[in-house]
């Protein structure tokens, strides 16, 4: 299922990478999607009536957007290859995106099937979208780690343990610890309302999620901490995604 990629030009490994984008935005983020509009409008099921959605949407998808394609820039020039499992970068790549985050291109698609489902309205695609990084976090993530920690052995489990999988997380203050809860807690409380839709309550749920986690997760040490420019030296092949 893992393979780091052969030897060829850096021009050829973006090639190779910018189609799997296209392929992944096409399907994932567009297709998809509008298959499962189309079923809730056969079903029936409203909207989630976020008039936010039409410019929030657009803004989050173009920004998480902007990760992906550095991250994935990031891969095939410092790595020598793609973000595809199956041609996977030869070096162990801790520079650019990497070195805040394990996998911010599993950040960016998430953020991105989100923003989809603010801008068309539905809250099932947000749904789907969470199902989605629910089983890549279950399956394939614990799968790649153990080819990562097969090929690069000691550096990848530091770096495991140095830098978070989720958010470039940082221990917050106590004011920022009080308001994040307080900002949860009214999130949840109005998911449950009697007058809230259960669009709008998955959407909120949603939202208020990563403030639950960064109030308890645990602490990383500083970036500055951190080799900057990363593990490239290394002779073993691996890709820290």
């Amino acid at each position: 299922m893992f393979r780091p990629a052969r030897e060829h030009p850096t021009w050829r490994h973006a090639l190779h990478t910018l189609l799997q984008v296209v392929a992944f935005w096409g399907c994932c983020l567009g297709l998809l999607p509008a298959a499962i509009e189309a079923g809730e409008r056969a079903l029936g099921w409203p909207p989630m009536a976020c008039p936010a959605g039409a410019w929030l949407g657009p803004l989050l998808f173009a920004s998480a957007g902007a990760l992906g394609l550095w991250s994935a820039a990031v891969l095939v020039w410092r790595g020598g290859g793609t973000p595809l499992p199956l041609a996977s970068a030869r070096r162990f790549v801790v520079s650019g995106p990497y070195r805040w985050l394990r996998n911010p291109m599993a950040l960016a698609g998430i953020v991105q099937g989100v923003a989809v489902g603010l801008w068309r309205d539905r809250a099932s695609i947000v749904v789907y979208t969470i199902a989605g990084a629910v089983v890549w976090h279950t399956f394939a993530r614990p799968a790649e780690e153990r080819d990562l920690a097969a090929r690069f052995g000691a550096a990848f489990a530091r770096y495991r343990q140095e830098v978070p999988l989720w958010l470039p997380w940082r221990a917050p203050t106590p004011a920022e610890r009080a308001a994040a809860l307080l900002i949860a807690t009214a999130g949840l409380r109005a998911a449950t309302a009697a007058t809230c839709s259960w669009p709008l309550a998955i959407a909120v749920v949603a939202t208020a999620a990563p403030l639950v986690y960064w109030l308890w997760s645990r602490p990383h040490p500083s970036p500055a901490k951190r080799t900057s420019s990363g593990h490239n030296e290394a002779k073993s092949p691996a890709n820290a995604s």
